[in-house]
């Protein structure tokens, strides 16, 4: 037969409560009428007072937590309380309403039977009082009737009860049947607890998640599975949030953990905790798990992707950042301090352009390697750029460590990469930044970066180590480079002209044009500082053009001032690398001699050759479409970059100009002279003409004279002046003579 739920048991048994309550307001409202008669009273008020206590005990007893056979102890005392009530007050009718009351209660909260059994009860209670008392005609057939309708009501009653709950008892079982069926194909894995911390359900899922089947876990106390499974370094959460969950009654708790499996592996798990001892069908502690193994490695694949390189796979930026972050941190103590090498490679386009990308890739590849392979297992290495290394060391010696770590670094770098296309040679700038305690993690990598440049600029393959001088460098380059954007359009940039001679017959044969820069606060600011700035920043290509713009148009201006005879002039100016490698660079040639007028053998345009050779057959590509045009191609500052004779002879160039550190040597260093008559024999060999550059005495002029030297410019002469102190030469023919 089935029971009826706690909820239900709970129910009647308030039910029964309520009716003693009742009762006693009814001893209690009569006691009163009796009269003078106090023995009497005193003691209807006991009994009222007594029956409203045992009404009170039966709303407060757990039905719930009772079985329902032990109800059938309140059935006498109920039924002596309605019997005294009838003695009380001898009326059939209230009487069989109280029993019929009771019948009712009885009958839908026993079991089927117990009303029938209990009649004799129902009679004597009913007939015995009123026979005493009342001596009502009929009394016996009254009393006999009462039990009987009582009877016939409870055991109706019982039996729809008993059919109600075996209703409630089959979906009851249905759906348990369901809910363990959806237990078993799901992957997240219940456990239960008891009020005594051990485990009273374990879904089938855990053979999946443990390793072990769900029944050798049933049982078992939770500080035992977690002994077992629980990941040693998360066991102690784990008890900590069970003994929490088991005080907190409707709490519930976030989990994450580690489980070890019987096959070995760890698994990452998700887990919620709810305490459900307040709910009579549960009882426990729940816990419900999730393998979330599959989403952590995604996770920690994702966050590997973020923070580190995917070509080589070392750590990147922001990594790099954090761990800066973390050891300034601790630097607090003066036990850690940290230090950066920012290495660079130098001509690394080169190879991209030589060999293509995929090379370029491996050779990245290779670096990130080598440097892996060089440096301590405690330090960061870090590709931060396209060709930019940082190696990031932690030591309180770190000053030594790094310098160090860089002269091997030089070392390592003189063995050339083997890849695919053979042996590839290349070099690194690197610079190095220290720091003594707290710092920004930002600040530290923009110093090293500082110190890699410096480092570049002082002719690559070496090292240099930030100083506070180079910061203040930095900040002034800064602020030339956002000052230089708005320079041209401003009109602070000007143009100046060094008149060019030819050494034999003494003659001006042409002009030099070269880019000045006069801001209205910094005043005039050297070449050297911001045409590297122009350069870097790509300002050169139109602050170029508007040089040859500048320099053609008075050009053209002189021609038409020249006296009759006067040889005619030429017009040199210099084109960097950006605009050497800029695809418009023949185009706007081309429209400046068309605008000028000028004939295309006027225009002399000056290159470096370093810049010329860094990227050889591009450079090439675009000399021959200029000098397709017809123009004059010089070699600039020769003797400081490759200057071999291969390089000088394939070159398309007319004119070799010799570097002014050379002729500054004249009649000082025989190896620069030396040098000085090589070059000339060289480029009239090759039939090119030969200009100096910084001819400053006599003597430099009569030597190179003497050595067969074609052309000439210096201070000797003049030095670089506007468009309007030059004019005299135009007008006035000056001749150097010796």
């Amino acid at each position: 037969m089935a029971e009826p739920d706690g909820s239900f048991r709970r129910l009647t048994g308030h039910a029964i409560g309520w009716l003693y309550i009742a009762s006693a307001a009814v001893v209690i409202g009569y006691a009163p009428t009796v009269g003078s008669a106090r023995r009497i009273l005193a003691v209807l008020l006991g009994l009222g007072a007594a029956t409203m206590v045992c009404g009170a005990v039966m709303l407060w007893l757990p039905w719930h937590r009772w079985q329902r056979r032990w109800q059938i102890l309140a059935i006498p005392p109920s039924l002596a309380i309605s019997g005294f009530g009838n003695w009380m007050d001898p009326n059939p009718y209230l009487a069989s309403i109280s029993f019929f009351v009771l019948a009712v209660w009885a009958g839908t909260a026993l079991r089927r039977g117990t009303v029938l059994a209990l009649s004799p009860l129902f009679l004597a209670a009913y007939w015995l009082p009123l026979a005493i008392v009342a001596h009502t005609p009929r009394l016996a057939s009254s009393a006999v009737t009462c039990t009987v309708i009582c009877v016939v009501t409870g055991e109706c009653l019982a039996w729809l009860t008993a059919r109600l709950h075996e209703l409630q008892a089959r979906l009851r079982e249905h759906d348990e049947r369901r809910f363990q069926a959806l237990v078993a194909a799901s992957s997240d894995t219940t456990i239960l607890f008891d009020p005594q911390g051990r485990t009273t359900y374990v879904s089938p899922s855990a053979q999946r998640m443990l390793g072990r089947p769900a029944e050798a876990l049933q049982g078992r106390t939770a500080q035992a599975v977690i002994a077992d499974h629980v990941h040693p370094d998360d066991a102690s959460t784990v008890g900590r949030a069970i003994r929490l969950l088991s005080v907190g009654r409707g709490s519930t708790k976030m989990m994450r953990f580690r489980v070890q499996h019987t096959d070995g592996t760890v698994h990452d798990i998700e887990g919620v905790g709810r305490n459900l001892l307040a709910d009579e069908a549960v009882n426990g502690i729940l816990i419900n798990l999730r393998d979330v193994s599959d989403r952590v490695a995604l996770e920690r694949a994702e966050r590997h992707r973020a923070t580190h390189d995917a070509l080589t796979d070392l750590p990147n930026r922001e990594l790099l950042t954090d761990t800066i972050t973390t050891w300034c941190n601790q630097a607090d103590d003066g036990r850690l301090d940290a230090s950066l090498v920012f290495l660079d490679l130098d001509r690394f386009k080169a190879v991209n352009d030589r060999w293509g990308h995929p090379i370029g890739d491996e050779l990245l590849c290779a670096v990130a390697s080598r440097l892996s392979a060089i440096v301590r297992s405690e330090d960061l290495v870090c590709r931060v750029g396209a060709d930019e290394f940082v190696i990031a060391l932690a030591s309180p010696e770190h000053s030594a460590l790094a310098e160090s770590l860089a002269v091997r670094l030089l070392d390592a770098f003189c063995e050339p990469f083997s890849l695919s296309v053979g042996d590839i040679e290349i070099t690194p700038s690197i610079g190095i930044a220290e720091s003594s305690g707290p710092a920004d993690a930002l600040d530290l990598i923009r110093d090293a970066d500082t110190a890699m440049y410096r480092a570049k600029g002082s002719g690559r393959n070496g090292y240099a180590v930030f100083t506070e001088a180079m910061r203040d460098q930095a900040r002034r380059r800064a602020d030339l480079e956002q000052a230089l954007r708005g320079a041209l359009k401003l009109g602070e940039l000007s143009v100046q002209y060094q008149p060019i001679i030819d050494l034999l017959t003494g003659e001006l044969t042409g002009f030099e044009a070269l880019m000045r820069w006069n801001h209205p606060e910094l005043g005039m600011i050297s070449p050297l500082e911001f045409i590297p700035i122009a350069e870097d920043t790509g300002l050169i290509v139109a602050s170029g053009a508007w040089l040859l713009e500048e320099a053609a148009t008075q050009l053209a201006q002189w021609r038409t001032e020249r006296p009759d005879g006067a040889p005619q002039l030429h017009m040199s100016v210099n084109v960097s690398v950006r605009q050497l490698r800029n695809a418009a660079l023949v185009d706007v040639v081309r429209g400046v001699l068309q605008r000028t007028g000028l004939p295309a053998d006027a225009l002399w345009l000056e290159l470096t050759e370093s810049g010329v050779f860094d990227d050889l057959e591009l450079s090439l590509a675009t000399l021959r479409a200029l000098r397709g045009l017809g123009v004059v191609l010089c070699i600039d500052d020769f003797g400081t970059g490759y200057s071999s004779l291969t390089y000088l002879r394939q070159f398309p160039a007319s004119i070799v100009k010799i570097d002014r550190s050379f002729v500054s040597g004249i009649g000082i260093n025989p190896d620069d002279e030396a040098i000085v008559r090589t070059v000339i024999a060289m480029a009239h060999a090759l039939g090119q003409q030969v200009v100096a550059e910084g001819i400053e005495t006599a003597e430099h002029q009569d030597w190179l004279r003497g050595h067969g030297c074609d052309f000439g410019q210096g201070y000797l002469y003049s030095p670089p002046r506007p468009a309007q102190v030059q004019r005299s030469w135009i007008l006035n023919q000056q001749t150097i003579t010796s």
